[in-house]
């Protein structure tokens, strides 16, 4: 039986996904970085200790980050496949 060259291999899709999960990460990172940037400020503005209610966030969206690497890397094609479900919602919401 040949392979469908059109069609990808399990390694191409194993390596999607390893980056699909890589990005995911540094979108996290960069949301907990602008997330607790914007509840400095607030919390700056009424004069209120944050940097306790900061780094408890930070932590926080540490571990989010951490337990959906994780599943992405224990189930790949379900993670990529979600993925793919929520950009062709997006997208079709998108376009309205």
């Amino acid at each position: 039986m040949t392979a469908n060259p059109s069609r990808p291999s399990r390694e191409d899709a194993r390596k999607a996904t390893a980056e699909a999960a890589a990005q995911t990460g540094k979108a996290l990172n960069q949301l907990a970085r602008t997330a607790s940037t914007a509840v400095q400020e607030r919390i700056d503005g009424l004069g209120i200790n944050s940097k306790d209610y900061v780094d408890y966030a930070g932590d926080k969206l540490e571990d989010v980050q951490q337990y959906v690497t994780g599943k992405i890397k224990e189930q790949p094609v379900k993670a990529a496949l979600a993925a793919l479900g929520i950009g062709v919602v997006l997208g079709f919401l998108l376009s309205r």
